[in-house]
């Protein structure tokens, strides 16, 4: 498997975990989940918003980038490369 199956296959398993999350039964009905899928940029966010309590609550639960790390920066080492 070359470097854009794999990156074409990380790309669908977050977009089906996130849509699951998404999906997924609220112990709170009144905060609603959403999965934002940014497939342009390889941005992926599943955020909650709503009311709890008579209080306005919103925030990421979960945020994934897919990025290229085959070109250093400054200040990063340890880095995982793709296959």
């Amino acid at each position: 498997m070359g470097v854009e199956e794999s990156v074409e296959q990380y790309r669908q398993w977050i977009q089906e975990l996130l849509l699951e999350r998404a999906n997924r039964k609220r112990t709170f009905p009144e905060i609603e989940a959403q999965a934002v899928l940014d497939t342009e940029r390889d941005h992926y966010l599943l955020l909650h918003t709503g009311w709890k309590d008579n209080r306005r609550t919103h925030g990421c639960s979960l945020h994934l980038d897919i990025k290229n790390v085959d070109t250093p920066r400054p200040g990063r080492t340890g880095i995982l490369a793709w296959p």
